[in-house]
């Protein structure tokens, strides 16, 4: 074989070891590139019937007096037992708002009161039971009592004449990854702030509340409810 035979022999070669590395290459730049991440969990669909369970939840009106009592207790431990503080001592005396111990806000100038209020106790009240019609982004909650409440997931605003003393209040609500959180402002400056979730073990509804109103210490408490399975009386759980 000549020198040209042979030269187009090896440049025949070559150009065929260089298109099979192009293919590959070709190939492994149209694959799919890497996830990132993991995909977000879904958000859970709260509609159905719901009963309390009352043994896996908190009690709100012995979390409140618990909340209460150590009000008191912290406030006796910074004034004393006994005698007034003057102007500007503790907390009355900030803006001269009842003078003493007797300020805004004090277990003690409300006449050493061991109950909630009226107005706490609205505040709150816990359903026994939860029908709850959930369309994202609409929310809607009502209970044993037929009280309603409507919120819209996308941080929409939602205004309602409510009773109990709490008049007019209006409601936020939004995504805190698979958690719904609603945000409830009372015109007497009264808050509610709820934190929706389901259990993705046991498949039950939690509802973390903190209570604040303006003339009692901040409460918080959960409640658990099960979900009612089709054709079960909700009754007699």
């Amino acid at each position: 074989m000549n020198f040209s035979a042979r030269f187009a022999t090896v440049l025949w070669i070559g150009l065929a070891l260089a298109a099979s590395t192009s293919l590959s290459l070709a190939s492994s730049t149209d694959a799919a590139p890497p996830a990132l991440g993991a995909a977000p969990q879904s958000r859970p669909d709260f509609s159905g019937h719901w009963v309390l369970n009352a043994k896996a939840s908190d009690d709100p009106v012995e979390k409140t007096k618990e909340a209460m009592k150590q009000a008191k207790g912290g406030r006796r431990g910074m004034g004393g037992t006994s005698g007034g503080q003057g102007r500007g001592g503790g907390m009355g005396g900030m803006g001269g708002m009842g003078g003493g111990r007797q300020g805004r806000g004090s277990p003690e100038g409300m006449g050493g009161r061991s109950e909630p209020s009226p107005e706490m106790s609205a505040l709150i009240a816990c359903a026994k039971k939860l029908d709850i019609t959930h369309e994202d982004p609409m929310l809607l909650v009502s209970d044993e009592n037929d009280r309603r409440q409507r919120v819209f997931t996308d941080f929409r605003s939602a205004s309602v004449s409510a009773s109990g003393g709490m008049q007019q209040r209006v409601a936020v609500a939004g995504w805190e990854g698979t958690a719904l959180v609603v945000e409830t402002t009372m015109s007497n400056g009264s808050k509610l702030v709820q934190n929706y979730k389901i259990d993705a073990r046991t498949g039950q509804l939690t509802i973390s509340t903190a209570a604040n109103h303006p003339e009692m210490p901040p409460v918080s408490f959960r409640l658990v409810y099960d979900r009612v399975k089709p054709g079960t009386d909700a009754g007699s759980h």
